[in-house]
């Protein structure tokens, strides 16, 4: 790509300098499929926090608007969102996250809360007070469902006061953090109203694929809703022939390295926190990404959202 958009002097954006060889990693690990507009938009973005691109702290997600055209938004942990209010020198803490009563959700063994209620206080160098500024999140709003809500079903006030917890810190801190979104927010598709994740096209599947595919996904009855196997017992530990499903199907698009091979996984399914190990995850989270290696086509580039 041209050398133009990679940053080697200190500018009004920050100090951040990304090398040649470094673009090149940035789309073969962070951002595949990227165009060199996108990437510039994404260097902007990692400029202007401060945060280089190979550090992950920033991760570019692709969405697709009504009209087919694609649109990028960027998402991270609560701990920048911190970072960057506290960098501004008006952030003065917050008050403990308020939570709704309790209700009963469907397939949770566990009440949750009904919404969570965030605080955030901020100097007004104007007026020289400290004002509060709130924001609320309600849980049906923000649960991703039985797939992706492993940590939340484990977890409900802790995620749900993340989301609350961003959404004040985006409030009294606009030009800090808008446009920016937590892993939390995230999970849900459609919550950017800008457009919906992109989907990549199912393309039929060679015999042997058939066959590994079969043996890969837990036995399970045909849902009324989607037509997809219904995995039993989402939340446990994934299967043998699931990690290894994973594990072969990585190598086959050139991912061999254990490392490299959690990293990709943590991609296609964004967590607050890094895969570190396939012993780790869940037969519903193993399940949701050996569907995104299913549609994975290397030779046209397709981006995994």
């Amino acid at each position: 790509m041209n050398e133009a958009i990679v940053a080697k002097e200190p500018s009004a954006l920050g100090t951040i300098a990304i090398t040649p060889e470094q673009v090149d990693l940035v789309k073969t690990t962070v951002f595949q499929g990227a165009t060199d507009d996108e990437l510039k938009l994404y260097f902007f973005e990692c400029r202007r926090r401060g945060v280089h691109p190979l550090d992950r702290l920033i991760h570019p997600v692709v969405r697709q608007d009504k009209n087919g055209t694609r649109r990028i938004s960027f998402q991270t942990s609560i701990d920048l969102f911190r970072s960057e209010a506290e960098n501004t020198g008006e952030y003065r803490g917050q008050d403990d996250v308020e939570y709704g009563e309790l209700i009963t959700w469907e397939k949770i063994d566990k009440k949750v809360p009904e919404y969570a209620k965030a605080t955030i206080k901020r100097f007004d160098e104007h007026t020289g007070e400290i004002i509060k500024i709130s924001a609320t999140a309600y849980w049906e709003e923000y649960y991703p469902g039985e797939q992706l809500g492993f940590q939340w079903r484990k977890m409900p006030r802790l995620m749900l006061g993340k989301c609350a917890e961003a959404l004040a810190l985006r409030k009294a801190f606009p030009r800090k953090l808008a446009g920016l979104y937590t892993f939390e927010e995230m999970q849900l598709t459609d919550l950017i109203n800008q457009g919906k994740a992109l989907k990549e096209p199912q393309r039929k599947q060679k015999p042997e694929e058939q066959k590994q595919d079969k043996e890969m996904k837990e036995p399970g009855r045909q849902s009324e809703s989607n037509g997809q196997p219904e995995i039993k017992d989402p939340d446990a530990p994934a299967t043998e022939p699931q990690k290894k499903a994973i594990h072969t199907m990585l190598g086959k698009i050139g991912v061999k390295e254990n490392d490299k091979k959690h990293d990709f996984c943590s991609k296609l399914f964004p967590v607050p926190t890094p895969i570190k190990s396939l012993n780790d995850i869940t037969k519903g989270q193993a399940s949701y990404i050996i569907d995104k290696l299913n549609s994975y086509k290397p030779e046209t580039g397709d981006q995994l959202v």
